[in-house]
């Protein structure tokens, strides 16, 4: 059984979503009333990249594969290999007259 693959373009203030199943999460994470729009040239749906980023959120949850492209694509590469504070070294009690 293949697993779905959403691609997301993040391209400045617009960003695409496509692949099977896109409309429905895009739908999922956008506020009520609010349709997305489709673009019949690139066939894809249009959205604002901050809802780009929760569909990837969605994606992620569901265990979908994602392609993540575009100039600002980076920045969520980067995420993903983020540099985590590591803990303080416990200090050892000092020998000592007390």
């Amino acid at each position: 059984m293949r697993r779905r693959v959403i691609e997301i373009q993040l391209d400045g203030y617009a960003s695409w979503v496509r692949g099977y199943g896109s409309r429905e999460l895009v739908m999922e994470v956008v506020p009520v009333g609010k349709a997305p729009v489709w673009l019949p040239s690139v066939r894809a749906w249009c959205v604002q990249q901050h809802t780009a980023r929760d569909v990837i959120a969605a994606c992620e949850r569901r265990g979908f594969d994602l392609e993540v492209t575009g100039p600002r694509a980076a920045g969520i590469r980067d995420l993903t290999s983020a540099d985590v504070a590591e803990p303080e070294p416990v200090i050892e009690p000092e020998a000592g007259l007390w």
